[in-house]
């Protein structure tokens, strides 16, 4: 058996050393493409349209921010029932 192969053998500090310095290399640049900026993409245009008391979140996630934090440009529009925005759609 060659003595690359003798696995009863504990590896040697060098060897140590180098496998974990090429672990924290692979660490290192995944950090970093973690950071770089992702290309800039067009809000996709949307339109919601409710009618109701329950989906009064619809606006109110709007005011928040929450479909413009994922990208999305939304018009809400209320009508007075769900039939009507549902014909409006």
């Amino acid at each position: 058996m060659s003595k690359s192969m003798d696995r009863s053998q504990p590896p040697t500090a060098l060897a140590l050393s180098s496998a974990c310095g090429r672990l924290a290399g692979i660490g290192a640049m995944a950090f970093l493409l973690a950071l770089a900026p992702l290309p800039a993409v067009a809000a996709e245009r949307l339109t919601i349209c409710h009618g109701s008391v329950a989906s009064a979140l619809i606006p109110l996630a709007k005011l928040q921010g929450f479909y413009a934090a994922e990208g999305l440009d939304v018009e809400v529009k209320n009508y007075p029932s769900g039939f009507q925005a549902l014909e409006a759609m």
